[in-house]
Parts: C-alpha cells; sequence; structure tokens
C-alpha cells in the first residue's frame, strides 16, 4: 500500500529521531534529490544520500511543530537540534 504524503514526512522525520540511516532507504526513492538551499548542496540518488546521512556524527532531532499540506506537496515546520 502506498502511504500517503504526510506519512512520507512523518516516517522520515521519524527514523530520522531513530538515528536509523538505512531505515531511510523505506521513505526515498534511489533516485530521489535532495537540496538543501542554505549551503546551496544538492544530494542525488540513494548512494549519495547514504554516505552523507551516515558521515554525520549524529543525526539532528526533529522537533515537528506543524505539518500542513495536501496530495503530493506537505511542508513541515519543525525545530532542529
Amino acid at each position: 500500500m502506498a502511504r500517503s504524503g504526510r506519512e512520507v514526512v512523518e516516517a522520515l522525520i521519524a527514523t530520522l529521531n531513530a538515528g536509523d540511516v538505512p531505515g531511510m532507504d523505506d521513505v526515498f526513492h534511489e533516485d530521489a534529490e535532495m537540496v538543501w538551499p542554505q549551503s546551496g548542496e544538492r544530494i542525488v540518488g540513494g548512494d549519495n544520500r547514504r554516505a552523507v546521512y551516515s558521515r554525520f556524527p549524529q543525526l539532528p532531532k526533529i522537533d515537528l511543530r506543524r505539518l500542513t499540506g495536501d496530495g503530493d506537496l506537505w511542508v513541515a515546520e519543525a525545530d532542529l537540534d
């Protein structure tokens, strides 16, 4: 069964909060692209995503404040430590 957009965002937050880098494979497609506008970085593909996250000394903890959206577009407002 396919997850809704909301369920995908919630699963990603839970995976990050658990520090479960391999678990992100259940959330992202292998061809997913992440863009981090604050640093200008662009991470494309599963191998690159796994490489980046596996090198974090500790994944951030996410305290979700609000999750809004519809269909395929969802916005998470959150505090990260």
